[in-house]
């Protein structure tokens, strides 16, 4: 509750929650999770099984637990800015949300890769029309790779690259089931029956053999360092 309380502090409206909370939920570890358990559900191929809000809810679970670390290192960094003063003012809200800004933007430095932040600085002086063999490109591009503008766009798709490479370990295995599946229904002679109906079963009975929950959520979370 002590979160809830700095926020009250900020004056912040539960609408100006709501947009704070999407917008949080935008910059975490939400974007691998959601999109690797939506690549499961394709594998399992019943896009139904299990039901988006089911799935969707367990991202969002899993993203609060790998966030919690940050989300409360930025909000004892808001509490330490409210007390400097004994009344708060616009400029000390400012400098509060400053702050837990500056912790949640480290977690999106450590998510994203080297070559994707380099590539979005490279592109936004381009986007300033400043040459490459400019003498100040280098330093200009050291800052444009520590600006949120740069930063948002490449930890998108750094998240996006490792949880469709983590999606892919996991989709293979279910498409070689559907493959001898329906291969070994057209060596029977049941060319009208549905692979999809016969390799579910079966994909369930590997899936809960292996733990494949135990080992997607644990690996998931893992790999945010």
């Amino acid at each position: 509750m002590e979160g809830f309380e700095i926020f009250a502090k900020l004056g912040f409206s539960g609408l100006s929650l709501a947009l704070l909370a999407l917008c949080a939920l935008c910059f975490s570890a939400y974007i691998k999770i959601v999109t690797v358990l939506a690549v499961l559900r394709t594998g399992l191929g019943w896009n139904s099984m299990p039901g988006f809000v089911v799935s969707g809810g367990l991202a969002i679970a899993l993203s609060l637990f790998v966030m919690a670390p940050t989300l409360r290192t930025a909000t004892e960094a808001m509490d330490r800015t409210m007390r400097e003063r004994a009344v708060a003012d616009d400029v000390q809200r400012a400098r509060a949300i400053g702050a837990a800004a500056e912790v949640w933007q480290g977690f999106l430095v450590r998510q994203t890769t080297p070559m994707e932040l380099s590539k979005f600085a490279d592109l936004s002086l381009q986007l300033e029309k400043i040459a490459p063999d400019a003498p100040e490109y280098g330093a200009r591009k050291a800052v444009a790779e520590q600006s949120f503008p740069v930063i948002a766009p490449a930890f998108f798709v750094s998240q996006l690259r490792a949880a469709f490479s983590l999606g892919l370990r996991l989709f293979l295995p279910l498409l070689v089931i559907d493959l001898l599946v329906a291969t070994a229904l057209v060596a029977l002679g049941y060319d009208q029956l549905s692979p999809h109906v016969v390799s579910l079963p079966l994909k369930l009975i590997l899936f809960v053999a292996v733990d494949g929950w135990g080992l997607i959520t644990t690996n998931l979370i893992t790999t945010f360092r």
